[in-house]
């Protein structure tokens, strides 16, 4: 959806920890679901490729979350 067709949202200002713990949460369920279909389900060798590299793909994004709340929370806590 384009950005200027989102919803505006009237309420109080948000932080980032807030708003990131769930997205970690959704990444991290997404990491161990690929890992399941990696290591479970009959692939070809090409499929299997390409769910490890989606896999990787999804932890890498999982540590960058993390380090973004990391780092928010010791701006909080500072």
């Amino acid at each position: 959806m384009a950005r200027s067709k989102l919803p505006v949202f009237h309420i109080d200002r948000q932080f980032a920890v807030s708003l990131l713990g769930p997205i970690e949460d959704t990444l991290d369920e997404l990491a161990a679901r690929l890992h399941q279909y990696r290591e479970r389900m009959p692939l070809s060798d090409a499929d299997r490729g390409a769910i490890a590299d989606a896999e990787a793909a999804v932890v890498n994004a999982a540590e960058t979350v993390r380090e973004l709340l990391a780092s928010r929370r010791d701006a909080i806590n500072g």
